[in-house]
C-alpha cells in the first residue's frame, strides 16, 4: 500500500487496504468465536489497553448543509487518532462535535450530561465495550441516534446491534462515510 501511495496509484491503495482489514476482521471473529456460528456476547470486546496509532489519513472535502452546525455528535472511540479524523471530518462538514469518549462507560456518562443527537461507538473499547454500553445509551439518551463504527465484519455484528437500537453499522474502512451516515440519521424520522 505505501508503494502504491508513492506511485500514485490510489486504487491500488485502496485495494490493499481493504483487503488488510478484511483479513483483520476474519481474525477477529477467529479470536472472538469459538465456533463460526456463535454469536459475540456484550462483555466479548473490552480491550485491556486502548488502540493506538502513528498517523491517520486525509480526511475528504464533505459538502454543507446549512443545519449542520445545529447537530451534535459524540464520538466514542478508544483510538485517538481515528476520533481525530472522525471530528474533523464531521466539523469541517459544519456538524458540532460536543464530546469524544475513549471507552464505553465514558460515553454512557458524556450521553447522560450532553444528550447529543447523534453517537459515534466503536465496539471494541476497554472497560465497557460498545455492545454493553449500547442498550444504556439508548436508555440514559433515547433521542440519540447511534452510528456503530467497528472493525468486526458486517455479517458478524451488523445485525446484533441494530437490534440493540443502533440507527446504522458500518466496518471501519477506506470506504466509511461518517458524515454521510451522520446526514443520513439525522435526516429520518424519530422513533
Amino acid at each position: 500500500a505505501a508503494l502504491s501511495l508513492q506511485l500514485g496509484d490510489l486504487d491500488a491503495v485502496a485495494s490493499y487496504l481493504d483487503r488488510t482489514l478484511l483479513a483483520a476482521r476474519e481474525m477477529m471473529g477467529d479470536l472472538l468465536l469459538d465456533r463460526p456460528d456463535d454469536t459475540p456476547e456484550a462483555g466479548c470486546m473490552v480491550r485491556s489497553t486502548a488502540a493506538t496509532a502513528e498517523a491517520g489519513p486525509a480526511a475528504p472535502e464533505p459538502s454543507r448543509l446549512a443545519d449542520r452546525e445545529k447537530v451534535r455528535v459524540l464520538l466514542a472511540d478508544d483510538y485517538p487518532d481515528l476520533r481525530e479524523l472522525i471530528r474533523f471530518q464531521l466539523e469541517k462538514a459544519g456538524f458540532v462535535v460536543i464530546g469524544e469518549a475513549a471507552d464505553g462507560q465514558e460515553a454512557v456518562d458524556m450521553a447522560r450530561a450532553l444528550s447529543p443527537d447523534v453517537i459515534v461507538l466503536d465496539l471494541a473499547m476497554p472497560r465497557m465495550d460498545g455492545l454493553q454500553a449500547l442498550p444504556t445509551l439508548r436508555e440514559t439518551s433515547p433521542a440519540s441516534k447511534v452510528i456503530v463504527v467497528s472493525g468486526f465484519a458486517t455479517g458478524l455484528m451488523a445485525d446484533r446491534v441494530l437490534a440493540a437500537g443502533a440507527a446504522r453499522f458500518v466496518e471501519k474502512g477506506v470506504e466509511m462515510d461518517v458524515v454521510g451516515l451522520v446526514e443520513a440519521v439525522v435526516s429520518e424520522p424519530a422513533s
